[in-house]
């Protein structure tokens, strides 16, 4: 009784996880790796700006419609007026950043969307000869859209300013 009542329990689980389809989505190694070279281009384009720091630039890497939003220093930025005045501020008189990446956690969830974590200290050269440190810790998930890495939404807080 005892070893009918282990192999019916055997059989249907090997039904149950025979009958599963492949898990969508996938990704070997080399595909995740791949992912992950392309998202550290682009964050070094987005941290590393040139010369000078130019708005439609800075939110070129942002996908803002209707539904985006930002999560920063206790405020949640959403909508895509609030947010495109909120970045305006943000770089307002600010003629570049030098931008020093601590740490970088990429982490691939499917061949077109990754969560990316990590820690910066930033000095903002203000066209007035301001010069302001911050340092912080900063969550971006990014999506492929038109084949392009977009942030889809991200979060942050200044731990030094």
């Amino acid at each position: 009784m005892k070893q009918n009542i282990i192999f019916s329990f055997s059989a249907i689980i090997l039904m149950v996880i025979g009958c599963q389809s492949p898990q969508e989505g996938h990704l070997t190694d080399v595909q995740k790796q791949q992912i992950k070279s392309e998202i550290t281009q682009v964050m070094h384009e987005l941290l590393h700006p040139g010369d000078t720091l130019h708005l439609m630039d800075y939110l070129s890497y942002y996908q803002i419609d209707r539904d985006a939003a930002i999560a920063m220093d206790g405020y949640i930025i959403k909508g895509r007026t609030v947010m495109r005045q909120y970045l305006e501020e943000l770089i307002d008189g600010v003629r570049t950043v030098d931008t020093k990446l601590h740490e970088m956690h990429i982490r691939v969830v499917t061949k077109d969307v990754a969560i990316v974590s990590f820690r910066s200290n930033e000095l903002a050269y203000y066209y007035d000869g301001d010069t302001i440190p911050s340092e912080g810790s900063y969550q971006c998930v990014f999506q492929r859209i038109n084949k392009h890495w977009k942030i889809i939404s991200s979060a942050g807080a200044h731990v030094k300013e």
